[in-house]
C-alpha cells in the first residue's frame, strides 16, 4: 500500500492496527497578525491524544466568507500543536474542525472556537437549583414530569452506511430498556435490560457479566429526566462557570451522582434547556448534544440527540414519541 500510494503510512498502522489509540484534535487559539484581522490570521490547533489524522476546518468570518481547510497528517510529525495562516480579510466568526463527523474524535466541546470568550464567572446570586429549576419549567414542569408512567423513544442514524434504529423503553421508576436496532443486517447490537435491581446487557450475541458498579451506573441513567433527582441525598451539584458553546452561553453543572461518577451538564442561559451532556466512564468519555426542542404531551423533548462515544457517533434524528401510552413492565423485555 505504501508503495502504491508512495507515502509513508506507519501514522495510520500505528493508530489503527497496532495500537487502540485515540483522536482529539482541538482549537487552542487564533490571533491576528499586528491586531489587524484585515492582515490575516494565526490558527493554532492541537492534538491532545495519540492518534494522528488529517484535519478538517470550517472557517467562517464576520463579513461572511467561508472557507473548508484540509491540513495533512504531516502536521503532527513535529508535535501536538500546530500553528498556521490563515488570509482572513475580516473577523473570524467561528472555527469548526471536522464539521462533517467524518473522525472518530472523542471529545467534540473542543472543536469549535467562537469569537467570544469561551468561559466566565457565573454572576453573583445564581445557584445550581435556580438553573435546574429553570430547565425543568422550560421543559414543562416538575409536576409534569413526575406525571410520566411510560414513555417510548424511537431515534435512526446512519453510522459507516448502515441504518440503526435506537428505541428507548421505560415504565416507571424501575423497568428500562434500550435496543439498537442495524435493520439493514437483520440483527440487535446491543440490548440493555434494567427491570428493578436486575441489570443486563446483550451485545453481539453475547451477555457479559456485570459488576455491581456497572449495574448501579445503569440503573442511574435509565431515569429520562435525571433533574428530578439532583435534590434527591446522594447528588451533589456544583455550578461552576458559563461555557461559550456554538456561540451561545451555557451554565455548566458538575452533578456528582450517588455512585460516585461527575457528569456535565449544559443548559442553555437564556432559554433554560439543556443543550449537553459530558460523562467520563472507565470505557471513556462521551459528549451529547442535544437540541431540535419540541412539544409532546406538554413536554419539550430534543428530536435531534447527538451521541458522540468515541468510536462511535449517532446523530440520530428522533422520530416518535409516546408518552403515557400505556406500556406496563410486561412489554419492558
Amino acid at each position: 500500500m505504501e508503495n502504491a500510494g508512495g507515502e509513508d503510512l506507519s501514522w495510520f498502522w500505528r493508530s489503527w492496527v497496532l495500537n487502540n489509540w485515540k483522536l482529539d484534535q482541538g482549537v487552542k487559539d487564533v490571533k491576528y497578525v499586528q491586531d489587524d484581522p484585515s492582515k490575516g490570521a494565526i490558527i493554532t490547533i492541537e492534538n491532545l491524544e495519540e492518534m494522528a489524522m488529517p484535519v478538517v476546518m470550517a472557517i467562517q468570518q464576520e463579513s461572511g466568507k467561508t472557507d473548508t481547510i484540509t491540513l495533512p497528517v504531516e502536521i503532527w510529525q513535529k508535535g501536538g500543536t500546530k500553528a498556521f495562516a490563515y488570509p482572513s480579510t475580516s473577523k473570524i466568526k467561528s472555527i469548526i474542525i471536522d464539521p462533517g463527523h467524518d473522525f472518530p474524535d472523542i471529545n467534540p466541546s473542543n472543536n469549535t472556537w467562537t469569537g467570544q470568550a469561551l468561559e466566565r464567572p457565573v454572576p453573583p446570586g445564581v445557584s445550581a437549583a435556580e438553573v435546574v429549576n429553570k430547565y425543568l419549567v422550560a421543559v414543562g414542569g416538575k409536576v409534569k414530569l413526575e406525571a410520566v408512567k411510560d414513555l417510548q423513544v424511537v431515534a435512526t442514524a446512519t453510522v459507516q452506511g448502515q441504518k440503526v434504529i435506537e428505541t428507548l423503553m421505560s415504565v416507571l421508576p424501575n423497568d428500562f430498556s434500550e435496543d439498537i436496532e442495524l435493520p439493514d443486517m437483520n440483527m440487535h447490537a446491543v440490548h440493555i435490560l434494567v427491570k428493578g435491581d436486575s441489570v443486563t446487557i446483550v451485545q453481539g450475541g453475547k451477555s457479559p457479566t456485570l459488576d455491581d458498579e456497572t449495574k448501579r451506573e445503569l440503573r442511574e441513567e435509565a431515569n429520562p429526566f435525571p433533574e428530578l433527582n439532583f435534590s434527591k441525598p446522594g447528588y451533589k451539584t456544583d455550578l461552576t462557570s458559563i461555557k461559550n458553546i456554538n456561540g451561545k452561553d451555557n451554565y455548566e453543572l458538575k452533578v456528582t451522582n450517588p455512585s460516585g461518577k461527575v457528569f456535565s451538564y449544559y443548559y442553555d442561559v437564556n432559554t433554560g434547556l439543556r443543550t449537553r451532556l459530558v460523562k467520563n466512564l472507565r470505557q471513556g468519555q462521551t459528549v451529547t448534544e442535544y437540541g431540535d426542542y419540541r412539544d409532546v404531551s406538554g413536554i419539550k423533548f430534543p428530536w435531534h440527540v447527538d451521541d458522540n462515544q468515541g468510536e462511535v457517533d449517532l446523530d440520530m434524528t428522533v422520530t416518535s414519541i409516546k408518552v403515557n401510552a400505556g406500556l406496563t413492565a410486561a412489554d419492558i423485555k
